[in-house]
């Protein structure tokens, strides 16, 4: 087990937490790596962060796993801030329980349900191979994950919905929804429909997952006519502190190599450039 010190920043602002992490194990062995190197994960996520999280404002982290961009979350919207991270995954809970005790986080709210389209009983997967992977369908059937064949841990469990969680929160402060459940995030969307209609939080982050969406019967399009029914324009992130690019509507998403996961942004042009007053050429 590593202890290791995580100090990022942009823009004059800067987060530093500590992290516990196992090098024989993923994600932490690709965390770590990025770390010693000098870099972020996913750093097109920590923009959108540093540019619009402020304090005192609310967020909700979907996947929180064992907890980065929750504490990255933490430490930007403050000690008046909060966060809900849900995690429903056992292997994941203790670390992310071990990172807020460590790094004396108390404007966090572990909620250890999956988040789903409906409230109910629903099937979940644990991933052995890699913890970052849990999901809610059987990760056994890619062909990498031999632990999960060898040893399938399929867990039923009672899940919620955004709308429901979206009650405990002043969501007139509820400024970003990060969403990172391996395809699912379509139906995470579709349990906020409530949520939408009568608060549109302006900045909602999702993975697009070629490989993950159509195990639950999405795809980029149907996620993205799915937010524009709110009134929500879908905009491609950078790993650099550029403007994020607007996809028009006639315009069809394609993966690269048809199996690379693309971060994106919803929300509108007006609220993209109030948070980012330059655009970089």
């Amino acid at each position: 087990m590593v202890e290791i010190e995580v100090a990022l920043g942009g823009i004059g602002r800067k987060v530093q937490f500590w992290m516990q992490l196992e090098p024989t194990q993923q994600p932490d062995a690709f965390l770590l790596e990025h770390f010693n190197h000098g870099l972020c994960f996913e750093p097109e996520i920590l923009w959108v962060l540093l540019h619009t999280l402020q304090e005192g404002d609310r967020a909700i982290d979907v996947g929180a796993n064992i907890g980065f961009f929750t504490m990255l979350m933490s430490c930007l919207v403050g000690e008046s801030g909060h966060v809900l991270a849900c995690e429903p995954g056992s292997n994941n809970l203790p670390t992310l329980r071990w990172h807020l005790k460590r790094n004396k986080i108390f404007n966090v709210e572990i909620d250890e349900r999956p988040v789903w389209s409906k409230a109910g009983p629903i099937d979940f997967y644990l991933n052995p191979d890699d913890r970052s992977s849990n999901a809610l369908f059987d990760p056994a059937q890619w062909d990498q994950n031999i632990k999960a064949k060898q040893n399938p841990q399929k867990l039923l469990l009672d899940a919620t919905t955004l709308d429901d969680l979206a009650g405990g929160l002043d969501c007139r402060r509820l400024k970003v929804i990060k969403i990172d459940t391996e395809g699912a995030d379509q139906r995470v969307l579709e349990g906020a429909s409530n949520l939408f209609e009568m608060y549109q939080p302006p900045f909602v982050i999702v993975e697009l997952n070629p490989l993950g969406l159509p195990q639950t019967g999405c795809t980029a399009e149907t996620m993205r006519d799915f937010m524009a029914s709110f009134g929500y324009d879908m905009f491609f992130l950078h790993q650099n502190d550029l403007f994020p690019t607007l996809v028009p509507a006639t315009t069809r998403v394609t993966y690269l190599n048809d199996v690379q996961i693309i971060n994106v942004l919803f929300s509108t042009m007006e609220r993209v450039s109030a948070a980012w007053t330059t655009a970089v050429g």
